[in-house]
């Protein structure tokens, strides 16, 4: 492996561990707590038949822009805002994989430009209020989400947002993620050397093949050190 001049990152899965992604559970405490008038019907159900239509059509459904259209009168944006980060609090819970944070110190350290570059309904601004309850938001100045970009991994249109906003060719940078459909084969495609975080002995799907395998985030550190110790 080259050693890259950027890094992007997939974030769940990869740097953060799902523990809980409940939107229904999400959607139903911003109704208990009155933050916005959503229209009746503007349920959990619904809201995943809008997921499904959006992803059906090669598209990925925003919160926000449901949120808004699904309200019964004009909301602000800060209204909106707060409804997004209300259904991450009650329906979304994330812990740091192992390993996570001396990755991205050794990175930071390095001043290696970094990314994320994530699926997802919730916007860049939450996976950042997230990545902040861990300690783990100094280390990356572009933060993407699928919902901002308008498509899903493995489309280009994530990627190509990351990478214009770190201002590095794909060919000169790495792209780190545990989903081989979207992130391996997603990246691969745009010409990223894509970089597949898996378990040991799981043999991967047919598809393109990764340009490495890690098994953890200790040893990913590892294989950065020694595309850097080549290059010396």
């Amino acid at each position: 492996m080259f050693a890259p001049e950027a890094i992007c990152f997939d974030l769940g899965g990869t740097l953060l561990i799902e523990e809980r992604y409940d939107l229904a559970a999400g959607l139903g405490a911003l109704l208990e707590e009155g933050l916005l008038p959503l229209a009746a019907g503007a349920d959990g159900a619904e809201f995943e038949r809008a997921i499904a239509r959006a992803r059906d059509a090669g598209a990925e459904l925003r919160l926000r822009d449901w949120l808004r259209g699904s309200s019964s009168e004009a909301v602000a944006d800060a209204s909106l805002e707060r409804a997004e980060e209300t259904i991450w609090r009650a329906g979304v819970r994330f812990h740091p994989a192992p390993g996570a944070h001396d990755l991205l110190d050794e990175l930071a350290a390095e001043q290696l430009p970094m990314a994320i570059v994530s699926n997802g309904v919730f916007g860049g601004r939450t996976l950042a209020g997230e990545l902040e309850r861990h300690g783990m938001r100094r280390p990356f100045p572009c933060i993407v989400s699928s919902a901002d970009a308008g498509r899903r991994k493995p489309d280009p249109a994530p990627f190509e947002r990351a990478l214009r906003r770190l201002r590095v060719p794909a060919a000169r940078s790495w792209f780190v993620g545990d989903s081989f459909a979207a992130d391996v084969a997603g990246a691969a495609a745009l010409g990223l050397a894509a970089v597949w975080i898996h378990p040991a002995g799981a043999a991967p799907p047919p598809g393109p093949v990764p340009h490495a395998r890690v098994s953890s985030l200790e040893e990913l550190l590892g294989l950065y050190l020694e595309s850097r110790r080549a290059r010396r």
